[in-house]
């Protein structure tokens, strides 16, 4: 069990490159299993992924909602300033890193992101399985595509193909299903305002799958790209 505790609010910025390349790694996937209620952290390149079935939904401001349409049961979206990209659903949220509150896990710090799947019970169809997750942080909000935001800070498939399967234990109803903690440090110290988190799902037949960050208060709105106003997190959460 990792302790976490809370840091001040802090801005911590991160700068990349105006260049794509947002390639998934191909063949067979490793897959971390995480879909059991007595699993424990898995690790990827200094990330946290802490499966939370029993937590309840609301400790972060949810920024993006994804869920497919095709019926194959893959889905995949980012959130951006611009429209619904991919399988995204109305609700997607520009994220300032200003705005993300910061926790401790055994004297390190890590910004969170928290995952709400909603998968229907019963009939072999509660599970899901995360295939792909990019975060990165620059110094413009993303649009209708990744193309321009550089290479990102975080990447489940460095290296390796991976995936996690995930079992939702509640259909969504108030509950979190995973806790992703990301290092403060892979954020840089030098621009970078901006947040966006690519991912993609498959085995996914319920409703929308959601993410949430951790997030501090903000003192006034701020203006991202052409004149889009960011969405203020304005957030009392707390960890039990």
């Amino acid at each position: 069990m990792h302790r976490r505790s809370w840091l001040a609010p802090a801005t911590i910025v991160g700068c990349v490159l105006c260049a794509g390349a947002t390639n998934s790694s191909v063949g067979a996937a490793l897959i971390l299993d995480l879909s059991k209620a007595s699993s424990d952290a898995a690790a990827v390149d200094g990330a946290l992924f802490t499966p939370a079935h029993d937590k309840a939904h609301g400790n972060g401001s949810e920024f993006l909602r994804i869920q497919g349409t095709s019926g194959d049961g893959k889905e995949a979206g980012f959130n951006s300033v611009h429209g619904r990209p991919l399988d995204d659903k109305n609700g997607s949220k520009t994220i300032l890193l200003s705005q993300l509150r910061p926790v401790t896990i055994e004297g390190r710090s890590y910004f969170e992101f928290i995952l709400n799947v909603s998968e229907p019970q019963g009939g072999g169809t509660s599970s899901i399985s995360l295939d792909a997750l990019k975060i990165f942080a620059s110094d413009q909000p993303a649009g209708a595509a990744l193309w321009c935001l550089g290479d990102p800070i975080f990447d489940l498939d460095a290296g390796e193909n991976r995936s996690i399967l995930m079992h939702d234990q509640t259909n969504g109803h108030g509950k979190i299903d995973m806790i992703v903690d990301v290092p403060s440090e892979a954020f840089g110290t030098n621009g970078g305002d901006y947040v966006t988190l690519f991912s993609a799902f498959s085995s996914a037949s319920g409703g929308a799958e959601s993410w949430s960050a951790l997030a501090g208060p903000i003192p006034e709105p701020l203006l991202a790209g052409a004149g889009a106003l960011v969405g203020v997190f304005l957030v009392r959460a707390k960890r039990r």
